[in-house]
């Protein structure tokens, strides 16, 4: 949890501890808690399927490296291709590859989704 949420949660239960609850307190609440929550894998799928126009994956990569390797969350899309011989297969095509100290982007893509995936993986890296 972000230290902004942490101190989100904090002001709520002061002023209902002091105020009670209220319908419009606990939307505005709700207003700002979404909007210092991480998405989720699933909602980052989601919008870059519609915006691929395409069904988007998300799983866990190893990439080796030199002395290690590692599990990296991965979202790319599935696509068809046909080698010299006409043979069909299928290539995964990487959209984002990233680790709690980077994010590789291998797709031209609105700020919006820049936005919102890099909330997904800073949220990834946030210490528990």
């Amino acid at each position: 949890m972000s230290k902004e949420l942490e101190a989100l949660k904090r002001i709520e239960k002061l002023v209902i501890d002091r105020h009670g609850y209220g319908k419009d307190y606990i939307e505005e609440i709700s207003i700002l808690e979404q909007a210092l929550t991480p998405p989720t894998q699933e909602e980052v799928c989601e919008a870059l399927s519609e915006y691929f126009g395409c069904k988007v994956n998300f799983e866990l990569v190893e990439y080796e490296e030199i002395e290690t390797s590692s599990y990296r969350p991965t979202f790319y899309y599935e696509k068809v291709k046909k080698d010299y011989h006409d043979n069909k297969y299928i290539q995964k095509k990487i959209i984002v590859i990233g680790d709690k100290n980077g994010v590789t982007v291998n797709s031209y893509l609105p700020p919006h989704l820049i936005t919102m995936i890099a909330k997904f993986y800073q949220g990834k890296s946030e210490p528990k």
